[in-house]
């Protein structure tokens, strides 16, 4: 008979956050994949298979906007914060039994 099975379902905003706090660095693919494998040794998981493991979360923006006061131009995309995010999409994308789904991230002026 087969197990029955279990989806792991993470928000990807907090996890990065609680990770980052824990580790004193960005989190990477392989920490998020860690936690998930934390997480499927759990006593109480042992009879169930691992179906998927969702990774949630919405891309920083990209945009260019403008400060208030002086009006010069700030590109999000050249931040470190976009460049580790993005880094991060295209490592866990690559992992197997995950799946990403992702929103938007919009600026309104």
């Amino acid at each position: 008979m087969p197990k029955a099975q279990f989806a792991i379902l993470l928000d990807g905003g907090f996890v990065t956050k609680k990770l980052q706090e824990k580790l004193k660095e960005p989190a990477k693919a392989d920490d998020v994949v860690a936690l998930c494998e934390e997480i499927r040794s759990h006593e109480e998981l042992k009879d169930y298979e691992l179906l998927r493991t969702y990774f949630y979360d919405a891309p920083p923006s990209l945009a260019t906007v403008k400060y208030p006061v002086s009006a010069e131009t700030y590109n999000l995309a050249a931040t470190e914060r976009a460049k580790h995010a993005q880094s991060l999409y295209d490592q866990l994308e690559l992992r197997p039994g995950f799946a990403l789904r992702m929103g938007e991230t919009r600026l309104t002026p």
